[in-house]
């Protein structure tokens, strides 16, 4: 069965970066936004470490991809964006193939491949939805963000379904002992049918987070998962300095907190956190009541309380007084 593995090869990186001062190497690092800071127009990217890569989102839109080889970087980008075309564009919407084009080491030292990067990431945002939006929004109000879209490897855990679901956020929550814990959280838009259901029939989002938990519920997942994020917060801590960031920030305390950490928590169940209003620069329905008249519906036609009797932990943000960072999970379970 294939492992659960988060690393990235840093050394050789800045090896490579520093030899080639003014690469679309840098462009990208240049861009990143930590977790608890908004995005802005010069600093618009989150950035998950995967299993021997990087990948870079804007507005929770998955941008790009870095891997760094024995020969050099290499960043892989979806031809739309390349292209330039914008979603809701004729040549998009007649083209749904899913291609990619590669730049190696020898484009990613040219001037001009640097001079692309901005235009592959406003191109990519226009495909961010409202829920990826609100995934980007809740990365800005907590630092103790690890990773996003953590997708399991198939298992046999799993029986004939093979693949668990994507959790949405993987937070560091800080400790209130002597380690920290890593909490899970799918976060879904109140307009998402999967949290609710007719009749006496249960909402999809109860069978996901089952999935999830029946594939975590293993101690060998639970130690993959522990070592992965272990590694990945000591690769999130070494790309600072080469992407310009301050060491002080509150992110870089908590990823240095579990890159240190010998036994960290797991919470093997996770959170889900609903939006209930339209992210900035949603196009669904931005103009509308409807996000505001779903969450409505939610609570009034019994969609939270079955929910809650599944013993999921609900978290709502909005559309009044909005306050995105999550509570905490516990640490509870392994």
């Amino acid at each position: 069965m294939p492992s659960f593995k988060r690393s990235f090869e840093t050394v050789a990186l800045k090896r490579w970066c520093a030899e080639h001062p003014g690469s679309a190497v840098h462009a990208l690092l240049k861009q990143w936004a930590l977790p608890g800071s908004a995005t802005t127009g010069e600093a618009c990217l989150r950035v998950a470490v995967r299993s021997g890569y990087l990948n870079f989102y804007v507005k929770g839109q998955s941008a790009a991809k870095l891997t760094c080889r024995a020969g050099g970087p290499s960043i892989s980008v979806h031809s739309k964006y390349v292209e330039g075309h914008e979603r809701g564009s004729e040549i998009a919407a007649g083209n749904a193939t899913q291609s990619y084009i590669e730049f190696g080491s020898a484009d990613l030292r040219k001037p001009e491949t640097a001079l692309l990067v901005p235009g592959w990431i406003k191109t990519a945002e226009t495909y961010a939805s409202a829920e990826k939006r609100f995934v980007d929004d809740l990365v800005a109000a907590n630092a103790g963000v690890l990773d996003l879209e953590m997708g399991l490897p198939a298992s046999d855990e799993l029986g004939s379904e093979r693949v668990a679901p994507r959790m949405d956020l993987v937070l560091i929550e800080p400790a209130s002992g002597s380690e920290p814990a890593i909490a899970f959280w799918e976060a879904k838009c109140a307009n998402n049918g999967e949290l609710r259901a007719k009749g006496n029939a249960d909402p999809k989002v109860i069978g996901q987070i089952a999935r999830y938990v029946d594939w975590m519920r293993s101690e060998t997942r639970a130690t993959e998962v522990r070592d992965a994020y272990r590694q990945a917060a000591s690769v999130l801590t070494e790309l600072l300095e080469l992407a310009g960031h301050s060491a002080d920030a509150e992110c870089s305390r908590l990823w240095t907190m579990l890159a240190n950490s010998k036994a960290p928590k797991l919470s093997l169940q996770p959170g889900i956190v609903i939006g209930n209003y339209w992210p900035r620069g949603s196009t669904e329905g931005i103009a509308s009541e409807r996000m505001r008249q779903c969450a409505k519906s939610f609570e009034k036609n019994g969609h939270r309380e079955k929910l809650e009797k599944a013993g999921l932990q609900l978290h709502q943000v909005g559309p009044d007084e909005m306050v995105l960072a999550l509570p905490r999970l516990g640490g509870l379970g392994a």
